[in-house]
C-alpha cells in the first residue's frame, strides 16, 4: 500500500497537543502532516470537540477530510461547509443529568447544545478544561433544556469522581452511554455515538476501505476509532488498555506523537 491509500485520523488533546495551559500542536507534527498530504495523504481530526472548537486547528493544519467531532456525534466537512452526520441526546437525558446534578453535589456539568457550552453547575470549577477554553463557556439558563443536546459533561476528581462512576454503574439509564475521555472527564453521549462508528459512518458515504484508515489517539474515547482502523496508533503515556489494542505506540505527545506515527506509516508504505 502507498501512503497516498491512507485515511489517517488524529484525536487533539492529549495526542495531537498536550492538554495543558498554553499548549501547542508541536512543530514536528505540522510538518509531518503537511508531507503526508503532499505524498497523497488524507487527514482529518476525530475530537470530542464541537466543530466551532475544533475549527481552530483546521485553520492551523491542512486538514483535507471530514472530521468527526463531539466524541462521534457529527462528522463535519470543513471544506464544503456542512454535516454530513449528526447525532442528539434523546430527551430523557436531561432528567438524568439533572438527577445526577441533584445527587451528587460536588460535580461540576457542562452540556454543548448548538455548538455551545453551558455551564450547569457555575459554582463548582470545571477543573477538566483549560481556563482559556473555560471562557469560551455560556451560563446554563433555564432555556438551555429546550435545546437538543449533542453531549454533556461531568468534572471531578478523586473521591468525587469515583462516586460519579459508582453512582453511573448503579443506575440504568437508557439511550446514552458514558465515557471517560481524561483522568477528571466523563461524557454522556447518545448510545450510538463513538469516533469508530461515525468513521465507519463515512467510510461507507465515501467508499473509504476499512485497512485504509490509520488512527491515532490517546484515551478511552478512542477506543472504538483504534479497533476500527486498519492501522491504529497511540502515544507513549496512554493506558495499556489502549496501548494493548494498537500497532503502533509513538513518542510523548509534547515530542510529536503523530509526527512518529506518519513516519511509522511512510515506512511500512512502498
Amino acid at each position: 500500500m502507498k501512503l497516498k491509500d491512507y485515511l489517517l485520523f488524529s484525536d487533539v488533546d492529549g495526542t495531537l497537543l498536550p492538554y495543558t495551559e498554553k499548549a501547542e500542536v508541536p512543530r514536528r507534527n505540522i510538518e509531518a502532516i503537511e508531507r503526508f498530504i503532499k505524498k497523497g495523504g488524507r487527514f482529518g481530526l476525530a475530537t470530542g470537540r464541537s466543530r466551532t472548537s475544533a475549527e481552530e486547528f483546521v485553520k492551523l493544519l491542512p486538514v483535507n477530510a471530514p472530521c468527526v467531532v463531539l466524541n462521534g456525534g457529527g462528522l463535519y466537512d470543513y471544506t464544503a461547509g456542512e454535516y454530513l452526520m449528526t447525532l442528539s441526546m434523546p430527551e430523557e437525558s436531561k432528567v438524568y443529568v439533572k438527577q445526577i446534578v441533584e445527587e451528587l453535589k460536588n460535580i461540576s456539568v457542562l452540556v454543548v447544545a448548538k455548538e455551545n457550552y453551558y455551564q450547569l453547575t457555575p459554582e463548582i470549577e470545571f477543573e477538566s478544561f483549560t481556563s482559556e477554553y473555560r471562557k469560551r463557556f455560556k451560563p446554563g439558563s433555564a432555556g438551555v433544556m429546550d435545546l437538543k443536546w449533542s453531549k454533556a459533561l461531568f468534572s471531578a476528581k478523586g473521591e468525587e469522581l469515583l462516586k460519579l462512576k459508582e453512582y453511573i454503574g448503579a443506575h440504568d439509564f437508557k439511550g446514552i452511554r458514558f465515557v471517560e475521555t481524561n483522568e477528571t472527564l466523563i461524557e454522556l453521549l447518545p448510545e450510538n455515538s463513538d469516533k469508530g462508528s461515525a468513521i465507519k459512518r463515512l467510510a461507507s458515504i465515501k467508499g473509504y476501505k476499512r485497512e485504509r484508515i490509520a488512527a491515532i489517539g490517546d484515551y478511552y474515547n478512542d477506543l472504538e476509532m483504534l479497533e476500527y482502523a486498519g492501522v491504529g496508533a497511540t502515544v507513549a503515556d496512554a493506558l495499556d488498555d489502549i496501548k494493548n489494542i494498537c500497532d503502533f505506540v509513538a513518542g510523548k505527545c509534547e515530542d510529536g506523537a503523530v509526527a512518529d506515527f506518519i513516519e511509522y506509516l511512510e515506512s511500512i508504505c512502498e
